[in-house]
């Protein structure tokens, strides 16, 4: 089994069927496929998506793993209106900034700041109501 499959079934177990489905033949086309569920708001399984892909871009030892992850999932976060008001609950601010160089992709610089403050505003927003919380 490939490690990108092995892992996906690891970190997204809720998404087995889709996993080991013989249409995902490739991690390309598996994020393809996670995307779609983003998109249709499927939030269930948006921890688990995070954690695969944070598994993608900093664990794995594979540069085409690295790659797909950064083309076919955080390149497009921020065209995602729903994704951007809960962003701060899967991304810290480090990780926002080092991902500038894949945002601005499909970005203009200024898109980015306006996105950056948008994240900054609710990171602080999402922080301090789990604060209240304890």
């Amino acid at each position: 089994m490939n490690e990108w499959r092995k892992n996906a079934l690891e970190k997204i177990p809720s998404q087995r069927e889709l996993i080991q489905s013989n249409e995902i033949d490739s991690i390309g086309m598996l994020w393809i496929e996670l995307d779609m569920l983003i998109e249709n708001k499927d939030f269930e399984s948006l921890n688990e998506i995070f954690d695969y892909a944070k598994w993608c871009l900093e664990d794995s030892d594979n540069a085409e793993i690295r790659t797909v992850v950064l083309t076919h999932f955080y390149e497009h976060l921020l065209e995602k209106e729903h994704i951007r008001k809960i962003l701060p609950n899967f991304l810290t601010k480090s990780d926002f900034i080092n991902l500038k160089e894949v945002f601005l992709y499909h970005n203009t610089e200024e898109d980015y700041e306006r996105h950056r403050k948008e994240f900054w505003d609710n990171w602080e927003a999402i922080n301090n109501k789990k604060i209240k919380r304890r």
